[in-house]
C-alpha cells in the first residue's frame, strides 16, 4: 500500500513539472496570446480590433433608427431591439442575417454577427425606417 502511494505521488511530481514545462505561461499568470491568435489566422476568425465594443446596440423608437448609422467590425455582433410602444419592427435587408423571420413587439431585439463586408441597408417595413451598417 505504501508502494503504491509513493509511486502515485512519484508520478504526480513528474506530470506537475512536464506540465509546467510544456505550458510555461500557465503557471506565471500571463494569457496564451500567441496561440490564440495563430489559431485566428488559421481559421480565417476575426482579429481583435482595439477598443472596438463587440456588440453594437440600435434602437428602433418612435419610427426611428438611433444611430441610423453605424459602423461594425468583421465578426462583430449587432444588436437591434424595438423600443417602440405599441409598433411592431419588422426588418428586411440584402443578407438574410439582418432580416426578421415575423414582426418583433416591444423590447424584442435582433442579434446576429456580420460576416459579410460592405455596406448594408436595414429597412423597417412598419416604420419605413432605415439603417446603414458599414461593415469594416
Amino acid at each position: 500500500m505504501k508502494r503504491f502511494f509513493l509511486t502515485a505521488l512519484v508520478f504526480f511530481i513528474c506530470g506537475f513539472f512536464f506540465h509546467a514545462w510544456l505550458f510555461p505561461s500557465a503557471f506565471v499568470g500571463k494569457p496564451e496570446i500567441e496561440l490564440l491568435s495563430a489559431s485566428k489566422k488559421i481559421i480565417g476568425m476575426p482579429e481583435e480590433t482595439g477598443t472596438e465594443n463587440l456588440i453594437t446596440q440600435v434602437s428602433l423608437k418612435e419610427g426611428k433608427f438611433d444611430p441610423s448609422t453605424v459602423s461594425i467590425g468583421y465578426g462583430r455582433y449587432i444588436a437591434i431591439i424595438n423600443n417602440n410602444e405599441t409598433a411592431r419592427m419588422d426588418l428586411r435587408s440584402d443578407i438574410k442575417e439582418l432580416q426578421t423571420i415575423r414582426p418583433y413587439g416591444k423590447s424584442e431585439q435582433l442579434q446576429t454577427s456580420l460576416y459579410t463586408r460592405g455596406t448594408h441597408i436595414v429597412k423597417d417595413t412598419i416604420s419605413g425606417a432605415e439603417l446603414t451598417i458599414f461593415i469594416k
